[in-house]
């Protein structure tokens, strides 16, 4: 492996916990602060970067990048993000009631009359087809000669 391997992805250090590999980069820059807005960070530096001991994972991202949530350069085949894209990807937006169109209250006279027309309009059509109905035509069993 190459020096500049190290650099930019070798997982070198812990963090505290000992669960998460920390990447070199994050490693010589710890704090956000040294880090420029739109400087680009691979998923696993950002993590190291901002949530050391959680709650977000490189997963957490790839989820948030997929739903339009954060800004994504991929670059040969790599994802990369920004402290800029992080820092609007937190920003919290509370839904609007109003995006959901609220129907109209049911006017009850009104249903009622048209259930009651509906009612009135079977009974018309199932006495007219009964009327239509013929009786059965009986054979008789006389033999006319």
């Amino acid at each position: 492996m190459t020096t500049s391997d190290q650099t930019t992805s070798c997982p070198t250090g812990t963090d505290r916990s000992g669960r998460r590999p920390i990447p070199v980069r994050v490693l010589e820059r710890p704090d956000p602060s040294q880090w420029g807005e739109h400087e680009l960070m691979n998923f696993k530096e950002a993590v190291a970067l901002f949530w050391r001991q959680g709650p977000l994972t490189e997963h957490s991202l790839r989820t948030v990048h997929r739903n339009g949530i954060l800004g994504v350069a991929v670059i040969a085949g790599k994802f990369l993000t920004t402290k800029a894209a992080i820092a609007e990807m937190g920003v919290c937006v509370r839904k609007t009631i109003a995006s959901v169109p609220e129907k109209p209250l049911p006017n009850r006279d009104a249903a009622k009359a048209k259930a009651a027309a509906m009612v009135d309009n079977f009974r018309i059509r199932l006495q007219d087809e009964l009327a239509n109905q013929k009786a059965p035509v009986r054979k008789s069993t006389r033999s006319q000669s």
